[in-house]
């Protein structure tokens, strides 16, 4: 068997037949005696604490097989709690009777060192080092999570800036999170979401808005493309058109053509009108591109459908782009392309891990595949 390398003190002298005899229950004595266990199999079992003693016996009773010795042993050391990485004080356990460390000499046979038998008494150990964790966190945040199982990043890349001064400065879920279980160092997460169910609501809010947000980039940048594409004569209708409709910043227009800023709208398109050709050009070419990323999103849809843009000219779908996506998203891009159902898509789809999902489907994604076709989210 393997040794520790942490010791926990020399047990007391005492022969092999006087401690099974101490710490043994009665029914194991019995079994031993009644020859329905073997010596090895209640030497092993008298080091538990007498009532799992007494359920240990009535179990290899019930069973139609014995275990051999070494199954009881991997079944006893599965069970124990190890002492060496355990996040409580140990000083108790160096000469206890629990401590597996202590049975060697005491015992023919014995599970390996270091480790507790005694569970339960570990398990109030390690909830009191929790506890103490718990106090030395209670002054920096409000809520501070016991043994959650998972928690949720709150980061302002997660959940957006807005959101994430929401959480951390308001939320009674935000705080701290204490993980680790007994024979285990308690790790701490700071700076955590102990609600998970409403995280994953705000990640999904923040994913939609970012969507969106590239979105309009998309329109813009194929508006901006497009507008340049035109003919002079075309340009300066898009430019008056806008103008006319209200558009952007009109004092940009005013500076440019020198105008004042209390000038009426009609009167400063007339002057823009009459301007010599070079300087109308030359205003347009500028003007019109800021006007375009100025514009609200809804204003830029308008645009581009008065423009006939055809997005595809200008974007392409590639597989980074469907990470930003939901799977019920990438659902609609696979059967829009008739993508094939791979093995490794199916199996990814059927985990629900939506990144996951989007690197199965990229994989398979071509450019030949992608030419000309604009998934529905991005579509005006």
């Amino acid at each position: 068997m393997g040794q520790s390398n942490i010791s926990y003190g020399e047990p007391p002298p005492c022969s092999p037949l006087d401690e099974f005899n101490i710490r043994a229950h009665q029914d194991v004595i019995d079994a031993v005696d009644r020859a329905e266990i073997s010596k090895a199999h209640g030497e092993l079992i008298a080091v538990l604490r007498p009532e799992i003693q007494q359920k240990a016996i009535q179990g290899l009773r019930q069973s139609l097989l014995l275990p051999g010795v070494a199954d009881l042993i991997r079944s006893i050391e599965s069970l124990a709690v190890p002492l060496a990485n355990a996040a409580f004080d140990k000083d108790d356990c160096r000469q206890c009777g629990y401590n597996s460390s202590n049975h060697q000499g005491q015992f023919k046979v014995t599970i390996k060192p270091g480790l507790c038998v005694n569970a339960e008494c570990a398990a109030e150990k390690h909830q009191q080092a929790l506890d103490q964790h718990k106090l030395q966190l209670g002054t920096k945040y409000r809520v501070i999570a016991l043994q959650v199982a998972s928690s949720s990043d709150v980061s302002s890349a997660a959940v957006g800036q807005d959101q994430h001064d929401e959480c951390t400065g308001r939320c009674q879920k935000f705080g701290a999170v204490l993980t680790g279980k007994p024979g285990e160092p308690i790790q701490t997460q700071e700076l955590v979401c102990t609600d998970i169910a409403c995280h994953a609501e705000k990640i999904e809010a923040h994913r939609v808005s970012e969507l969106q947000n590239f979105r309009t980039k998309v329109w813009k940048h194929a508006a901006k493309k497009h507008y340049l594409t035109l003919s002079d004569l075309q340009m300066r209708g898009v430019m008056i058109g806008l103008l006319a409709s209200g558009w952007g910043p009109g004092n940009a227009v005013r500076s440019a053509l020198g105008a004042s800023e209390d000038q009426d709208l009609l009167s400063l398109l007339t002057q823009y009108m009459s301007a010599p050709q070079d300087q109308v050009m030359a205003l347009t070419r500028m003007i019109v591109p800021g006007l375009i990323e100025a514009a609200l999103p809804h204003q830029v849809g308008r645009l581009l459908q008065a423009l006939g843009v055809q997005l595809h000219k200008h974007w392409v779908l590639t597989a980074k782009f469907l990470e930003r996506l939901s799977i019920g998203e990438i659902d609609a891009i696979c059967k829009d392309l008739r993508l094939a159902q791979s093995q490794g898509i199916v199996d990814s789809r059927a985990t629900g891990d939506r990144k996951a999902y989007a690197l199965a489907v990229g994989a398979v994604l071509t450019r030949e595949v992608c030419m000309g076709y604009i998934p529905s989210v991005l579509r005006y």
